[in-house]
């Protein structure tokens, strides 16, 4: 009993390190060792293009606003990118990945869709609204869809159906 609560003890910061809070868990996720202060005055600069991230931007402003943590002002910069690539990624699975550099200095969303910038998007936000103040870590993520294709089975009136 000795050496599993050890086992356990040793295992468990390893695991909390991991989960950063953000739903899909990411694929990839490097946590550094300091922190960023984000407030309302976030400057968002878009680069190569991006289209229909509206709402987005809206649900990210709305946190910041709620989150407001005060410190310096910091750049937050989309970047569609064509030559954004994974290796060993079907052309589906990289419509969807993104990668969210967070550092002092800036926050950095890159991607080669629209849908990987929104999910990016989605994934800082998330950051925001777990965050104490707008205090969040810096880090960088790499996230893409295991699938293609996603879905779930919400029918729980009827329990089990079978497929006969």
């Amino acid at each position: 009993m000795k050496k599993f609560t050890w086992i356990l003890l040793l295992i468990c910061p390893f695991i909390l390190a991991a989960n950063v809070g953000i739903i899909p868990t990411p694929q990839q996720v490097e946590i550094g060792g300091q922190h960023v202060n984000l407030s309302a005055r976030t400057d968002i600069e878009l680069a190569g293009d991006p289209q229909n991230l509206n709402k987005g931007l809206e649900i990210l402003s709305e946190a910041l606003a709620a989150a407001d943590g005060g410190g310096k002002t910091i750049s937050l910069i989309l970047e569609k990118s064509g030559d954004f690539s994974i290796e060993n990624l079907s052309p589906e699975q990289l419509s969807e990945a993104y990668s969210l550099d967070i550092t002092p200095e800036k926050i950095l969303i890159r991607s080669g869709s629209d849908k990987g910038l929104f999910y990016g998007l989605m994934s800082l936000t998330q950051l925001v609204k777990a965050s104490v103040d707008g205090r969040i870590p810096t880090l960088r993520i790499l996230d893409y869809p295991d699938m293609a294709w996603r879905g779930i089975s919400d029918d729980f009136s009827r329990g089990q159906v079978s497929t006969m």
